[in-house]
């Protein structure tokens, strides 16, 4: 009689850990996309600030705005960097491409 009680309070916590284990997980997995995509748009939101910053100092030190975005890109105005919350190659910078593209 207290090996089958014994048994199955056992069974009932190992029941009870699964369970919280899975629903850590299913929470944690539908949150994780959310926050990517909020990391991606901050990093994008960074990089048009930087380049928006950087043609108004061009404009001001030449006194004439470029005519195209490949002569910013001569003077090396959008130089890239590696802070932020994506630091993945493809991910970083995305803006800035053209620039090595046509140098």
């Amino acid at each position: 009689m207290k090996r089958s009680v014994l048994l199955m309070r056992l069974m009932l916590g190992l029941l009870l850990v699964l369970g919280i284990a899975f629903s850590c997980l299913t929470v944690g997995n539908s949150l994780f996309p959310k926050s990517l995509r909020r990391a991606r748009e901050a990093r994008l939101k960074f990089d048009l600030a930087h380049m928006r910053k950087s043609i108004d100092d061009y404009t001001r030190d030449r006194q004439q705005a470029p005519q195209s975005l490949q002569e910013p890109c001569r003077w090396k105005l959008f130089a890239r960097d590696s802070h932020g919350p994506i630091n993945a190659q493809e991910e970083l910078g995305a803006s800035f491409r053209h620039c090595e593209t046509r140098q």
